[in-house]
Parts: structure tokens; sequence; C-alpha cells
């Protein structure tokens, strides 16, 4: 299997603003790792706590790509969160730590999450209700829900396993993002795994279109 480029190629963006100033500032230097030319996305909103819409964007469609290989590869990775996505300052991410992926086959696509080890904030209804896993890839794409909502906003969608089955997700409405942006949202994190686009579908929504 080839190695899978995680992010667009150009160096320069073109995006602008405090989070971009932010990640090149000197006075940031030390944030940066000895040696290393990313860090991970967890550190970043720890110190920034919330990103640009356009921001989020950029970086949510390259997430996005890479789920969309690993599931064409058949690889479910099972923990996709801010810990787990290095970033550097062009931008450009990798997603890292694989201790929890599985290779999905025929044999193993219906069974029960029991042997899950992510992270719980981040499982789906299904999997907090111990159901049987018809496709462990709409786990990911939900994932994927909670990652978007944590960039948009800064905070989690839900605060405990019972909002998680019942309730939708609460947003600050004092924050404002596009429509495209919010309807792929709902359908990242719908209760239904079978209503959850695939990463092609991510990837084709009007939002990332744009």
């Amino acid at each position: 299997m080839e190695d899978h480029k995680s992010s667009v190629k150009p160096i320069d963006t073109g995006l602008k603003g405090d989070f971009i100033n932010f990640l090149n500032s000197e006075a940031e230097s030390e944030f940066w790792l000895k040696g290393q030319n990313s860090i991970d996305l967890f550190d970043c909103m720890e110190r920034y706590h919330r990103l640009d819409e356009n921001i989020t964007k950029y970086i949510f469609r390259q997430v996005a790509n890479v789920t969309k290989y690993l599931q064409d590869n058949n690889i479910f990775h099972g923990d996709i969160k801010e810990e787990n996505i290095l970033i550097n300052r062009n931008l450009q991410i990798k997603l890292v730590d694989f201790g929890s992926a599985h290779y999905i086959t025929k044999n193993n696509c219906n069974t029960t999450a029991n042997n899950l080890t992510g992270s719980l904030s981040f499982f789906p209804p299904e999997v907090i209700k111990g159901e049987l896993i018809q496709d462990f890839f709409k786990i990911d794409i939900w994932c994927l829900g909670i990652l978007l909502f944590g960039l948009l906003y800064g905070t989690m969608p839900f605060s405990s396993s019972e909002q998680i089955i019942k309730d939708d997700f609460h947003a600050d409405e004092t924050l404002t993002f596009s429509e495209d942006c919010m309807n792929l949202l709902r359908l990242l994190l719908k209760k239904i795994p079978s209503e959850r686009p695939n990463p092609q579908q991510i990837l084709d929504s009007c939002w990332l279109k744009n």
C-alpha cells in the first residue's frame, strides 16, 4: 500500500488571520517540540481554543481525505481526534496513532464494539449502547463530526453518554457558521449510522467543494 500524503501541496495556504500568525510567531517558537516540525492539533487548540471556519475547512478537508484513503483500503482508524492529528506551520496534517485501528474484513464487519479502545467521548451512540456494529467505518465518520465541532466551537458537542444517545448537539448560539458547514456537521453526527455520509460524500459536500 502506497504512503498517503495527507495534505494539500501548496506551502502558501493563502489563509490569513491570528491562528496563522500564532503558528508562525517567534514568540511561540518554544511551543514546537525541539527537532520537530509539527505538533498535535490538541495542543494548538489548548492555546487557541477554536478556529476560523475557513481554516477549519482547510484542515478538515485533509482529515476527510485521509479517512477516505483508509476506508478505501479497509482500514478502520478507531481514534480520530485532535490529539492524533499532527499539524505544521503550513497547516499540513498527518493522522497518527493506529493503536486502535482494525483491518475490516467480512469476518469482523458484523460484531459488537466491546474490543474498541478509542476515546469514550468520541464514541457514537451504537458503540455506547453495545449494539451490533454493522459498519465500523461509520464510527470514524462520527468521530469526524466530533472533531469538526471541536475545531469550530472549541468544546465537545455532548457532555455525557446519555446526551450522545438521546440529544442533539448543543452549540454556542453566539457563534455563527455557514449553512453548508452546519449541514455537514449535522450529517456527521446523525444518531443512525447508515444516515452518516461516507468520506467521498463528505468531500463532495457543498461546504468542502466551495
